[in-house]
């Protein structure tokens, strides 16, 4: 239904006229490797030349899942898992993004869930052949959907920013982001215009881009069981503890430090950020980043959304252990469960 009411499908169809074409879209919004497993299947079975991937970010990362996963030897959960070692292989897929937010598009890796448990599929032959990024696709958009993937590119831009993998470029990309996303998301979501449509779409995209390079660090380490167990979609779900990560990063110190960059680094890093948001002060920046995702009507309290301290073990123990490690101030075990603490 959102193929047809995105425009993609009437933009699309006289392209692909004359031509054998098989639709796949039997899984869910959050898939798993029962969706990979069906996808591979229909794949094989069809033998297609090319992959199009057009949707949002769930969309293309199935996409890039099944067009790797079918050409490996042995099962797709020990690929997912990581038990066995992907061969670069698939053919040439372009991803068209409906939505402004995941990014997909410009990675080398797929979300799959394994049970309630997320996983991150990567390699460099994941990397769409070609992506065609275009806001009118978006247009149609409803708010509830435009803000949890706007909060997720703004939050892919700040931790790719922070990340103890970023480089220089991957720091501009993700820099831009944040700039387009301070000057249009609020738009975008409440009240859409062309301009404010095209800015977060280009905004999603270079976030993706340094996110390719730099990867997510604790926020979306601590995401995934929000959206597994309490189903609060992704963007939402990171866009939770973003802040509050913030402050606890510009808290860093020696002892704690994970950047080899070192601790004047990390600082100055955070006090960038700060000012993209004219910020002084890691609690304004925390004002200015909470302020946002409440304007564009984000619940950032988690007993609204079924969330209790009660789940704060949870969590922890279904946090990306992955993720984490790319922050610039380590994470303890007790650092995390007073980031969660702080919510409530």
């Amino acid at each position: 239904a959102s193929f047809a009411a995105c425009g993609a499908e009437a933009a699309v169809a006289p392209l692909l006229r004359g031509k054998a074409v098989q639709r796949f879209s039997d899984f869910g919004t959050n898939p798993d490797l029962a969706d990979v497993v069906r996808g591979i299947a229909a794949f094989k079975a069809f033998a297609p030349d090319l992959v199009l991937a057009v949707g949002g970010g769930s969309v293309i990362d199935l996409a890039k899942a099944v067009n790797i996963l079918a050409f490996q030897a042995g099962e797709p959960a020990a690929h997912v898992a990581g038990a066995a070692k992907l061969v670069p292989a698939g053919l040439p897929l372009v991803a068209v993004p409906t939505t402004s937010g995941a990014g997909s598009e410009a990675t080398h890796f797929a979300v799959v869930y394994l049970g309630k448990a997320k996983y991150s599929l990567a390699h460099p032959a994941m990397v769409p052949a070609a992506a065609l990024v275009d806001p009118v696709f978006t247009a149609g958009l409803p708010a509830r959907i435009a803000a949890c993937t706007g909060a997720d590119a703004f939050c892919q831009a700040m931790e790719a920013y922070w990340s103890v993998q970023a480089a220089e470029t991957s720091k501009v990309w993700a820099c831009q982001a944040l700039q387009l996303l301070r000057d249009h998301l609020e738009t975008a979501v409440r009240a859409p215009t062309d301009e404010a449509r095209a800015a977060t779409s280009r905004a999603a995209h270079l976030a993706g881009k340094a996110i390719n390079v730099a990867k997510t660090t604790a926020s979306h380490a601590l995401s995934y069981p929000f959206t597994a167990h309490f189903g609060v979609p992704h963007g939402h779900a990171v866009a939770l503890t973003l802040a509050r990560v913030f402050v606890y990063n510009a808290g860093v110190q020696a002892d704690d430090l994970a950047d080899r960059r070192g601790l004047e680094y990390v600082r100055r890093t955070m006090a960038e950020l700060a000012s993209i948001f004219e910020a002084g002060s890691p609690w304004l920046a925390f004002e200015a980043i909470t302020g946002l995702f409440q304007r564009i009507g984000l619940e950032l309290d988690p007993v609204r959304l079924g969330v209790t301290p009660a789940d704060i073990d949870l969590i922890l123990r279904e946090a990306s252990v992955e993720r984490m490690r790319n922050n610039p101030r380590r994470v303890t075990s007790a650092g995390a469960r007073a980031i969660l603490q702080s919510l409530f």
